[in-house]
């Protein structure tokens, strides 16, 4: 199922991009969050559809870039990365995490070999651990929220961290939200965003 959002830009500021992410709750200090979606050149009074997936598709990555194939997953799985018929990787799914329902969790079953482990929705990158090294394990656990702030120099796909020009950045809960309108206001000190449910 998907949650049914349109950014509505109600500031008096021209062509923002706007930046909507996710926070691992599983990251490492040294780990920066990665933009899921950026909306470019928003123009005042102009409205933009989006959807935001409930589910996640899971795929592996070896040092070469190669990525495996995406599935569905979910929190609460186990997942190991195990040699696939033609000797590069692939995810298993094993059943349920024993660490916690929340998760989800992949463990490196490999011989040898670092693996990126990137976690999607909508085909899109949401999260991703790096370098997991064999025996060893990567997490995802997300709380029902969305990260959405004003943003420029981050780019669809890619970390940023505190060089990125960031600004109001806000949680908005999905608790029971299907279909919303979030809307930009300000004149660029602060911009605010604020949730109105439509359904």
């Amino acid at each position: 199922m998907d949650i049914e959002f349109t950014l509505i830009n109600q500031s008096t500021v021209a062509d923002v991009d706007v930046v909507i992410f996710q926070k691992n709750m599983d990251l490492s200090y040294w780990e920066m969050p990665i933009a899921w979606k950026v909306i470019r050149n928003v123009k005042p009074g102009a409205g933009h559809l989006f959807r935001f997936p409930t589910e996640n598709e899971i795929a592996v990555e070896d040092v070469g870039g190669k990525l495996s194939e995406l599935q569905s997953c979910a929190p609460g799985q186990l997942w190991y990365i195990m040699n696939d018929a033609d000797g590069g990787a692939e995810l298993r799914l094993q059943g349920k995490a024993s660490v916690s329902w929340r998760e989800i969790t992949v463990l490196n079953m490999l011989s040898f070999g670092f693996m990126n482990v990137k976690l999607f929705k909508d085909k899109k990158l949401l999260a991703a651990k790096c370098n997991v090294p064999p025996k060893q394990k990567a997490m995802f656990e997300f709380r029902p929220v969305l990260r959405i702030a004003v943003a420029r120099g981050v780019a669809e796909g890619r970390s940023f961290g505190s060089d990125a020009d960031l600004s109001a950045g806000t949680e908005i809960s999905l608790a029971g939200v299907t279909k919303a309108d979030i809307i930009l206001t300000g004149n660029g000190a602060p911009f605010k965003f604020t949730l109105r449910r439509t359904a």
